[in-house]
């Protein structure tokens, strides 16, 4: 729901490669391992989807060379991180939904933290002739390193006729910097 998440960044290529000033990339693995995953999700006689999705992934290491020594250093590639979604989508009238969606990552230490949260609606007509959708997404960026927080919104609204000999839709998309 809302195209917030995709699940493949979880246990993917490391985040960081680990180098310092005159260091380059020794040895780095190509994946992070997963420590735990848990996936719930079902619907309510009355219509309301939950979906949980919690996974966690290892702390990983890699090697990075001195390009000036020759030294080898083990150094960390990636923290131990949590990855969590949270979905409520209640569906209506058979043929409309209004959901509530949030994904986060915590990584231990310096490393980006994110949270998105989101509302996404998608109306339609009982016999599905027009149809109204649209979504309102915040996202936070925490850049630990940089003390450089980013914060930026995300929101589209669309109106149409989606049935007959001439269908139309007008929509309208904002985002900010």
């Amino acid at each position: 729901k809302g195209n917030l998440l995709y699940t493949r960044r979880i246990g993917g290529s490391p985040t960081s490669d680990g180098t310092k000033e005159n260091e380059v990339v020794d040895k780095i693995p190509g994946t992070v391992n997963l420590i735990n995953a848990v996936k719930v999700s079902g619907r309510t006689k009355n219509g309301l989807g939950i979906g949980v999705l919690n996974a966690i992934t290892e702390k990983t290491f890699g090697y990075v060379r001195d390009t000036i020594t020759g030294i080898v250093r083990k150094s960390e590639v990636e923290p131990l991180a949590n990855y969590n979604v949270l979905v409520f989508d209640q569906r209506f009238n058979q043929n409309s939904s209004v959901s509530l969606i949030n994904t986060n990552v915590t990584r231990n230490g310096d490393y980006r933290d994110a949270n998105v949260s989101a509302m996404v609606f998608d109306l339609n007509t009982k016999q599905n002739t027009y149809n109204a959708s649209g979504n309102f997404k915040y996202s936070y960026i925490n850049e630990m390193k940089n003390l450089d927080d980013r914060k930026g919104f995300f929101t589209e609204l669309s109106l149409g006729e989606t049935s007959g000999n001439y269908r139309y839709n007008v929509a309208g998309t904002y985002v900010s910097e």
